[in-house]
């Protein structure tokens, strides 16, 4: 105890002299994983701040806690950007990824899709920065996650969550979205659908592609059904980007009315054909059009 407060003392000294308080992972030690409880667990220590770790629950997807010695943060939205390292390829890019929970005195964590999304950044190679506020001076406290040394224990991670996952990869592999008619809009229900393929996807590296494929029934005109087709398959394609998945391994196409799955010019016909299939490959072919 009476190191931490020895500790604590000197990093307000540091603020009071101007400077923004920075944690680095990179001084704490490399990623590790354990199995807790029937839980999945990918940790690392932060700095003098404490400790990040991953955990993958069955049901309740990816959860990503900042667990603290002592809280330094303020209460509210605490904001997660992630960026790519000047030896990244795609340096100096930045993205804001969005905000975590926090309740001062307490963790700071994030469900699916944004613990997803950050944890796929990492693994991509880029850097992760959770910052706000300090509770105690006007002045930023910072995190940096740093992607050196992920890999390695992200993979024993990914083969411990694929066997606790709800679904396995015939459940998963080909994925139905219905729409009304002349909407692109995705429900709940879709949203929550697309979360378990996404964090199948996060499991099992063996998938290289993902195929979105949008579709109208046969009323209205060609063009209008074609950019509405589109507009289905890209809706699909941008939540699963954002629950982390990597944009360069999904493949968008759009068809209209091409492919009826029922040929029929009746309503309940017209409801089937008006969709958006996703289907995961675990070997890159050429394939038809999803149905």
């Amino acid at each position: 105890m009476k190191r931490l407060q020895i500790a604590i003392a000197g990093l307000l000294f540091c603020l009071s002299a101007g400077h923004a308080l920075e944690f680095d992972a990179d001084l704490g030690g490399a990623w590790q994983f354990a199995e807790e409880g029937g839980l999945c667990v990918m940790q690392r220590p932060l700095g003098q701040y404490g400790l990040v770790r991953f955990t993958g629950e069955p049901g309740r997807g990816l959860r990503l806690q900042v667990v603290p010695n002592r809280d330094l943060f303020s209460g509210g939205r605490i904001d997660a950007v992630s960026t790519a390292p000047e030896w990244h390829g795609a340096y100096p890019q930045t993205m804001e990824r969005g905000a975590l929970h926090h309740v001062r005195g307490g963790v700071v964590s994030a469900g699916d899709p944004l613990a997803t999304s950050l944890m796929m950044d990492l693994y991509a190679g880029y850097a992760v920065r959770i910052s706000q506020e300090a509770w105690f001076a006007d002045k930023p406290v910072a995190l940096a996650l740093s992607p050196v040394r992920f890999r390695a224990a992200y993979d024993q991670f990914a083969g411990c969550y694929q066997w606790l996952m709800p679904a396995n990869y015939e459940d998963v592999e080909r994925t139905r979205i219905g729409f009304d008619p002349g909407s692109a809009s995705l429900t709940q229900v879709h949203k929550a659908e697309l979360q378990t393929v996404a964090s199948y996807v996060l499991a099992d590296r063996d998938v290289v592609r993902i195929f979105i494929d949008g579709h109208t029934d046969t009323t209205g005109r060609e063009r209008d059904n074609m950019r509405l087709s589109e507009r289905r398959a890209r809706a699909v394609a941008d939540w699963l980007v954002a629950c982390g998945l990597d944009k360069e391994r999904i493949v968008v196409r759009f068809h209209a009315a091409r492919y009826p799955v029922d040929e029929a010019a009746n309503a309940q016909a017209h409801a089937q054909n008006r969709r958006a299939t996703v289907r995961l490959e675990r070997h890159a072919q050429e394939t038809l059009a999803g149905r």
